[in-house]
């Protein structure tokens, strides 16, 4: 990376000066939504390390998530702007080092540096008139543009645009160190542009340009959405590792005071980090099924508009940490029915680049409506009473459950204590005619393969899976309790679904 020589080392001080200023309007902002962060719960986020590494590593740097179909183009430009971010960060520090310092960082002078800075600026200014492009006439319907966006990417465009500039001007003038290797585009096209006068005061100016325009960009950052740059890092780090279709655990429910979210204070930080990080692609919205089918449901909005809430509580409750935090969040207050929208089906997690969890968001504030305020839709209140009173959703009779098998003589545990498999029919087999067609042909194709198994008939009962992401987890713990305290009767250790929401409730 060039650094200026000569007339600039004086100015040392003065660089200085405005990093102090730059840098220190960023971290003061930084620490600011941190201690704004840490208001959320508690949640222990440091399981399987070596997981979280390889993360950092496929999806943060690899940046996995963004070159999928049918993203990959625009993904592949993010990349080019993401990855050329970095490598030119180490040469402005290796700049802002120099110049305030008078060293170099080990191993920016080299011809495979110069090399490398140089592509990739080429690279990120082209993604970047790419986005703006994108932006202004081919915008998605997904995609809330504004100004935020434009001015980001202005910046991130002067970064490319002065960095060459000075880099050929100081070529032209001469007035680079001696030994400096020629980085090859400023090189071939900057230097045959400049006369050696001319370069002589273009010089100077691109690099007063180019250090102001860092400074001012990292003194912006934590004021924008492109914070994301900085919260990718941990909230890739600190993402779930259990598998996706898992629901938190209340510990000790019978203990507990109050369930679910319904203020800042109830979310846990890691669910707050999400916020910051949003990057407001619209992905998560693009692919949400609910919203397809015009359901009121967005989940980026659900994203935004918790973080939203948490800049605005925050300075009062770093004021005043016994300050009224009561006040419910918008969505349990005035618009419960986008959060019942939501099918759980995790679509948004699976699209969202930067691994934001909304379903667990979801959750805790459906937890909440039903558990603390009894306000789940009739519907959803039929479904529980239903589970409760008689084991399955639509309220038939219990001691029905295994009649569909009666004349395929289906063993039971209770006559095959010996059985190696339990066949988990679920709800809708055992009382549906026409899913007890999938059991039925199940039951045929395990017998063909000569598998020993069998079925508990009345003494199953439905796994809780629907009432739990209603948001009634007490009712799903007493079922999956009573679940577990039949498989040990028997002694089961391996169990056959052919219903997807049994595989994950007993898997998971």
């Amino acid at each position: 990376m060039i650094a200026p020589t000569g007339p600039f080392v004086p100015w040392g001080a003065v660089l200085f000066a405005l990093a102090v200023l730059g840098f220190g309007a960023f971290f003061w902002r930084a620490w600011r939504l941190y201690r704004y962060m840490r208001l959320g719960r508690d949640e222990a986020r440091i399981d399987h390390p070596w997981r979280r590494v390889r993360d950092e590593l496929v999806v943060y740097l690899g940046q996995r998530k963004l070159l999928k179909r049918p993203y990959y183009v625009r993904g592949l430009a993010h990349a080019f702007i993401f990855w050329g971010f970095m490598v030119i960060t180490l040469g402005t520090v290796d700049l802002l080092v120099d110049g305030i310092f008078g060293f170099h960082v080990p191993g920016t002078g080299s011809a495979l540096f110069a090399w490398t800075i140089d592509i990739f600026a080429i690279l990120v200014l082209a993604s970047i008139g790419l986005a703006f492009i994108r932006r202004a006439y081919f915008r998605p319907p997904r995609m809330h543009v504004a100004l935020d966006g434009y001015v980001i990417l202005a910046l991130i465009g002067l970064l490319m645009v002065t960095l060459l500039v000075f880099e050929g001007a100081g070529l032209a003038a001469g007035l680079l160190e001696k030994g400096y290797t020629p980085p090859p585009i400023a090189n071939a096209i900057l230097r045959s542009i400049f006369s050696r006068d001319l370069a002589g005061v273009v010089f100077p100016v691109a690099w007063w340009t180019h250090v102001v325009t860092v400074l001012a960009f990292a003194a912006y950052l934590p004021q924008s959405k492109h914070l994301h740059i900085v919260t990718t890092l941990p909230n890739v780090f600190f993402r779930k590792q259990t598998p996706r279709g898992a629901l938190g655990l209340i510990e000790d429910i019978e203990n507990q005071e109050t369930f679910g979210a319904a203020a800042i204070r109830d979310f846990s930080w890691k669910q707050l980090l999400d916020g910051y990080t949003c990057t407001e692609c619209g992905r998560c919205s693009d692919n949400c099924p609910a919203l397809a089918t015009g359901k009121p449901l967005d989940p980026q909005k659900i994203v935004l508009d918790i973080r939203d809430q948490l800049l605005r509580d925050g300075p009062k409750l770093l004021a005043d940490p016994k300050a009224d935090t009561t006040a419910p969040a918008h969505y349990v207050e005035s618009k419960p029915e986008e959060l019942w929208a939501c099918t759980t089906c995790a679509a948004c997690v699976e699209a969202c680049p930067v691994t934001i969890e909304h379903i667990d968001k979801i959750v805790d504030m459906r937890r909440h409506l039903t558990l603390m305020e009894g306000s789940a839709p009739p519907e959803a209140q039929r479904a529980m009473t239903n589970i409760e009173r008689a084991g399955n959703p639509w309220g038939e009779p219990r001691e029905t459950r295994g009649d569909w098998a009666k004349d395929l003589r289906v063993p039971t545990f209770a006559d095959k204590p010996d059985a190696e498999y339990l066949y988990f029919v679920r709800c809708a087999a055992s009382v549906d005619r026409r899913n007890q067609k999938v059991a039925r042909a199940l039951v045929q194709v395990l017998r063909a393969a000569g598998v020993s198994f069998a079925i508990l008939a009345s003494e199953e009962t439905c796994n809780g899976d629907p009432a739990r992401r209603i948001g009634n987890e007490y009712l799903w713990q007493t079922q999956a309790q009573q679940n577990i305290e039949t498989f040990k009767k028997y002694g089961v250790r391996k169990v056959i679904a052919s219903c997807p929401h049994c595989f994950n409730t007993i898997a998971n």
